[in-house]
């Protein structure tokens, strides 16, 4: 079966979900939060073996306050302890697996409420109508994709789930099984299936692993549907499958169900049209994520991220000298959706 080739992909970073959730915390208010020992939630409790060891983080920093502002950081919380191999005991190993826990738990918590802003409502369903392709009568599974849009995410938060089933009224079918194609699919409910392809590289606040399962392999992994508040309830105690921000994510990586993610997103990218990045701008941290992706440099359009200090932000200069300054957009996602209707009609 020949794979399926779309001819715009969309790839959206946090950004994106900033842009339309003004209360979504960003990476900073995160580290603030953190660092601040401030539980979302108000569960102090879930989280004391994180902020134990939090408060040793600000010891080195009140030791080492020239360089407060680079040890501060929440991806730096969150890559010691799971880059952490090599323990003394059993105690020890088990000491760092509940921070490991308590660290995606803290993330989880704080961003799951958001919501999309009621204002921004219609731009963001300008941007899923944009995407939203009826199914081509075809023979073949794979060809009535052809010509289609696809999105592709960092973001594992459920906004655009969500606005698409509460305030657009579709009905969303995983009837495609994981282990074949991981896009999420969607169908309307106008006589003709309607679909809307993401694929979520970093895990999704609605992916749960079974239980038992010692790594995140295909045939462990399964969705909870955003609607089904019931079966959410099932799972109120686990942690869904994400990789949070960090500056190894390969330490996330065992098992089967990212590498096969990300496998076919090189091979939906190489054979795309145009792509689109917005909300996402290739922080220093991401290294990894620069070099997977210079190789569709050619195809690459634009790159639409938002600093309010245009003429003065070095990662703004950073990213026009690398990828030329007639690609670069300093807008919120919002506005460049707002500001383009040509790219987003429907």
């Amino acid at each position: 079966m020949n794979e399926p080739m779309y001819k715009r992909i969309f790839i959206l970073g946090s950004g994106f979900s900033k842009s339309f959730s003004s209360d979504m915390p960003t990476i900073k208010d995160l580290t603030s939060n953190l660092f601040n020992l401030k539980p979302p939630e108000n569960n102090y409790n879930r989280y004391k073996n994180l902020f134990n060891y939090v408060k040793t983080f600000n010891k080195i920093c009140e030791s080492d306050k020239d360089d407060t502002y680079k040890i501060k950081r929440i991806e730096n919380i969150t890559t010691t302890i799971f880059s952490r191999m090599i323990f003394a005991d059993k105690k020890e190993e088990e000491y760092y697996n509940k921070l490991k826990r308590e660290i995606l738990q803290y993330i989880y918590y704080s961003l799951n409420d958001s919501t999309i802003d009621q204002d921004k409502e219609e731009s963001a369903k300008k941007f899923l109508h944009s995407c939203l392709k009826t199914h081509l009568k075809s023979s073949s599974y794979s060809n009535s994709y052809k010509g289609k849009d696809l999105i592709i995410t960092f973001n594992y938060d459920l906004l655009l789930e969500n606005l698409f089933i509460r305030k657009m009224h579709k009905r969303i079918n995983y009837g495609v099984p994981l282990g074949q194609y991981p896009e999420i699919l969607y169908r309307g409910d106008n006589g003709m299936p309607e679909y809307l392809l993401m694929l979520k590289l970093h895990g999704s606040f609605n992916w749960f692993k079974a239980k038992g399962a010692t790594d995140i392999n295909m045939n462990s992994v399964y969705h909870v549907e955003p609607w089904d508040e019931d079966n959410f309830v099932i799972h109120e105690n686990d942690i869904p499958i994400f990789i949070p921000m960090a500056h190894g994510k390969e330490l996330f990586l065992k098992g089967t169900l990212y590498n096969t993610l990300w496998v076919r997103a090189f091979n939906y990218l190489s054979k795309a049209k145009e792509i689109y990045f917005i909300g996402y701008g290739f922080p220093e941290t991401d290294i990894n994520n620069l070099l997977n992706f210079w190789q569709f440099k050619k195809k690459i359009k634009k790159i639409v991220v938002y600093y309010k200090d245009k003429d003065k932000n070095k990662d703004l200069k950073r990213l026009k000298n690398l990828f030329g300054e007639d690609k670069i957009i300093n807008k919120d996602a919002k506005q460049f959706i707002d500001e383009n209707p040509h790219k987003f009609n429907y």
